[in-house]
């Protein structure tokens, strides 16, 4: 029995379209559009937007390829910074990626962070050497500053008493949360390394960020509390 001709006619129209839609271009277009379902598919924001970044990369081939479509462009290229920005800021919040050595060792030191609310705070504050004998605190004025000590020496005088303490701790830091005069009058010894925050910026950037705020205020109340089991 022969296949009527109509038919055959409709399978060759039906091939072809296949046959485009899998090859070339196409074929990329396609691609693109599977792995934006599969983005879809995870809760991971780092897995989700890293899989989408290549699906907006197929869908910017596809449209370079064909035509070009310069408006499609256009928008996947804008689409596409934008989500590779994001991609970036969950890498280096969740990853310690190009932080020092002596970052790495202030990291370990403070321990609650987050590598994103460490590289934060790194921001908000400044890496200082002290050259000679620093004062940072005198007793009876409320500080600018807060200070947290990573390596050398540290002397203190409260009224007639002098008295020194141990590296890796915070200084101001109730100064710093009941905004009152410092206690005692903290020196450094030349070579002290320490990071410093100023109180005002400090305080306007943590009421923004809660969480950091919630774990900032948890690592120096751990701070004063093992500075009282000292003395």
């Amino acid at each position: 029995m022969q296949i009527p001709i109509a038919n055959k006619a409709e399978d060759l129209k039906v091939t072809s379209i296949l046959s485009q839609a899998l090859s070339g271009p196409h074929l990329i277009f396609h691609l693109g559009a599977v792995l934006s379902f599969v983005a879809l598919a995870f809760r991971d924001q780092l897995k989700l937007r890293t899989v989408l970044l290549f699906s907006i990369l197929m869908d910017l081939i596809y449209h370079l390829a064909d035509g070009p479509a310069w408006n499609e462009v256009f928008w996947n290229v804008v689409i596409f910074a934008v989500n590779l920005k994001v991609l970036v800021e969950l890498t280096l919040d969740r990853t310690h990626i190009g932080l020092s050595a002596e970052q790495e060792e202030l990291f370990s030191a403070l321990g609650a962070l987050t590598p994103g609310q460490f590289r934060t705070l790194m921001r908000l504050g400044k890496w200082k050497t002290a050259e000679d004998k620093t004062v940072i605190t005198t007793e009876g004025v409320v500080p600018e500053s807060l200070y947290y000590v990573l390596h050398g020496g540290i002397d203190l005088r409260k009224g007639r008493r002098k008295f020194a303490t141990v590296e890796r701790t915070f200084i101001g830091e109730v100064a710093y949360l009941h905004n009152t005069p410092a206690s005692a009058t903290v020196s450094l010894r030349p070579g002290t390394r320490y990071m410093e925050w100023p109180v005002k910026r400090l305080h306007k950037e943590l009421e923004a960020r809660e969480e950091l705020k919630h774990t900032v205020m948890s690592l120096i109340g751990l701070d004063m509390a093992l500075k009282v089991a000292r003395t």
